[in-house]
């Protein structure tokens, strides 16, 4: 089940001394890594299992009406203590080094920063999540990330937790995506970042942002992102395909994928930008990549103009990711049919949603594609098709 896009998923002028942004915004728990991120060595430290520590701070959350972020944080801080555990900084980040990534997370940042160099586009990587920080930089992946927001804790003089510095709840996580949004990074200015801004003067455009998460707690950014013209995309493990799958459904989300980040994946060739070309006035676009991998996602998509179609290997749409539509009659063609797919080929990549293609009559302009090639070689621009039901 996956959602086509329809719209460029990135535009921004583009001038010899500004090159386009692109930040990909990314929770933690269950996005990166396969669990919370607690969970692999600081609630074990104190004898507990995951199950239980979390009964005891969501409980003590409940009885006292407080947040539940600052209610697992207190609890840290109590338990630690009563059992005579140095909660310092170094303790904390030494418990992030049991986290346990999903395949390809590690390579993924350099691959998909490189490939926007490649296109002009500086690719920024950002995380939001209302795991720790602390436990986040012991992960071996906080050095590619521009800026972490996430809960911290502030350190007395000697160097133990005393309070929480900073808490990245549910909601309160919008609040750091308008500081990307603006440039304004720091948390203590909040002044600036309340201030006017004029829209061409914002240093990452809602359009150029995609949010990567995983369920209920990433909803608010999610929502956010559809709501000014970015894309909200959410990961799953077999344990919560269901949940995902209702973002989807409920219009939560513009893409769902399993959580691998491999080269050759899905989310990866989904995710890869792909050059298109740059219309007058300056201004760039790079058109959206659509996994297409269920019947109901990809027989609306008829075709997409040759100048669009990408020759990457990053990208969802080399040769093998082509559509290959057989003979095309041009009476199905005037009808907008082609011929059915194989049951065999329904669930493989399709390729992408129109971009930019447009006709006020379809079935003239599908008639004037089909005289071209239906199918190319990696490098070789040619309009791609995706299978209707005949």
């Amino acid at each position: 089940k996956r959602a086509a896009l329809s719209e460029p998923l990135f535009s921004q002028e583009d001038t010899m001394t500004k090159r386009p942004i692109v930040a990909f915004l990314y929770d933690f728990d269950k996005t990166l890594c396969t669990t919370d991120m607690e969970d692999y060595a600081f609630i074990p430290s104190l004898g507990y299992t995951p199950s239980e520590f979390w009964a005891k701070a969501n409980g003590f959350g409940y009885e006292n009406k407080m947040d539940g972020l600052l209610a697992y944080m207190y609890t840290m801080i109590r338990e630690c203590a009563a059992q005579g555990i140095r909660l310092d900084r170094d303790y904390l980040v030494r418990s992030g080094e049991a986290i346990e990534l999903f395949p390809g997370v590690r390579e993924w940042f350099a691959r998909i920063t490189a490939y926007g160099a490649d296109l002009g586009v500086d690719v920024e990587h950002y995380v939001i999540s209302s795991g720790l920080r602390e436990i986040i930089e012991g992960s071996g992946i906080a050095h590619e990330f521009k800026q972490i927001y996430a809960c911290e804790f502030y350190y007395d003089e000697s160097g133990l937790a005393a309070w929480p510095k900073l808490d990245v709840n549910f909601t309160n996580k919008t609040q750091f995506v308008y500081r990307i949004n603006k440039g304004i990074l720091d948390i203590a200015r909040d002044k600036e970042l309340n201030d006017s801004m004029p829209d061409d003067s914002k240093r990452v455009p809602f359009t150029n942002m995609v949010y990567v998460g995983d369920g209920l707690s990433d909803v608010p950014c999610m929502k956010m992102m559809r709501a000014y013209g970015g894309q909200a995309v959410a990961v799953y493990q077999k344990s919560n395909r269901a949940g995902v799958e209702k973002l989807l459904q409920d219009g939560r989300v513009d893409f769902i994928f399993p959580a691998d980040y491999r080269e050759g994946t899905e989310f990866v060739r989904a995710m890869a930008a792909v050059a298109g070309t740059p219309p007058k006035k300056g201004r760039r676009i790079l058109p959206t990549p659509c996994a297409m991998s269920s019947w109901s996602a990809w027989k609306g998509s008829l075709f997409m103009r040759a100048a669009d179609a990408p020759h990457s290997r990053l990208s969802i749409m080399p040769r093998a990711a082509m559509v290959t539509t057989g003979e095309m009659r041009s009476e199905s063609i005037s009808r907008l049919r082609l011929p059915r797919c194989r049951r065999s080929e329904r669930r493989s990549v399709r390729g992408m949603s129109p971009t930019t293609a447009s006709s006020s009559r379809p079935s003239t302009a599908a008639r004037a594609v089909a005289a071209m090639m239906p199918i190319s070689e990696p490098g070789i621009f040619a309009p791609h098709f995706s299978a209707r039901r005949a």
